[in-house]
């Protein structure tokens, strides 16, 4: 029996240690945490700060809206307060208008009654036809349809040069192939529509001038409310001063629509006395 050792194995030195693998670092450093947390941090506030300043947005949108409906509410009840007393008043305002309404214009129907039966009589009573004379209106659409009289709109047009122009019609045909059976309402959509006329080259004297002026303001029944706003002699006849001589006049009027059921809009009505000039 051999006393010898055997050899150790090839490769190995005799009592060499065991290899060990190295230990990793962390991989999130106390600096690493640190920008975490701060970048988190300024995510929250600024979260914080858009959050508030909604809640501020609509704090003050809250209280504007509630200052609104207290406003509404004050005006409401100061309304329901005096609404018997402005029911009254409504109430004694269309009598009186009921009353008046003939002095004024309908709709397109009174447009024709007013030219032939009111103010070309007039003309012809008072004053005197030259071949200068000429009529200048405001342009005024008739509305029609196949349930009114579409063709009796049009007045008589001896002193316009252009009726055509200064009276229209708008037909408003059938609908769906069915024609229409309920006239068109030809109220004025205000409570009060001025139509304004302008004569010029009717021959007449002072006395003249002054009866046609007279009779056209008489508030009689069947009369229509008309504003003369001026009158001119024509200074190219060479016969200012004599009043009872004959000269050519230009006279600027006014006269009205009304509709009783629209609202009246502002303090002074619509083409005042001496609002135009001759």
């Amino acid at each position: 029996m051999s006393s010898r050792r055997k050899a150790p194995p090839a490769g190995k030195a005799p009592g060499a240690p065991k290899e060990s693998k190295a230990i990793k670092g962390p991989i999130i450093t106390p600096q690493a945490l640190g920008i975490v947390f701060a970048i988190a941090a300024l995510i929250i506030l600024g979260v914080m700060i858009s959050n508030n300043n909604k809640a501020n947005a609509e704090i003050a949108s809250i209280g504007q809206q509630i200052k609104s409906e207290e406003a509404n509410i004050t005006t409401y009840t100061t309304k329901g307060k005096k609404k018997d007393e402005a029911d009254k008043l409504n109430k004694a305002l269309k009598t009186k208008l009921n009353s008046l309404d003939y002095l004024f214009l309908d709709d397109d129907s009174s447009l024709v009654p007013f030219w032939e039966q009111t103010l070309l009589p007039l003309i012809d009573q008072d004053m005197q036809p030259t071949g200068e004379s000429k009529i200048f209106a405001d342009t005024h659409t008739f509305q029609i349809n196949m349930a009114m009289r579409p063709f009796d709109t049009l007045p008589t047009g001896r002193f316009f040069d252009n009726s055509a122009d200064v009276f229209k019609i708008h037909y408003e045909p059938e609908q769906n192939g069915q024609p229409i059976e309920t006239p068109i309402d030809t109220r004025p959509t205000k409570f009060l529509e001025p139509y304004s006329v302008r004569l010029e080259g009717f021959r007449g004297s002072y006395t003249d001038v002054k009866n046609f002026v007279k009779h056209l303001q008489m508030a009689r029944q069947k009369d229509t409310l008309i504003v003369v706003h001026c009158l001119r002699s024509d200074e190219s006849k060479n016969n200012v001063g004599a009043f009872q001589a004959d000269t050519e006049w230009k006279i600027q009027l006014t006269v009205y629509f009304m509709n009783s059921e629209r609202p009246a809009e502002g303090d002074a009505p619509p083409a005042a006395p001496g609002s135009k000039s001759c």
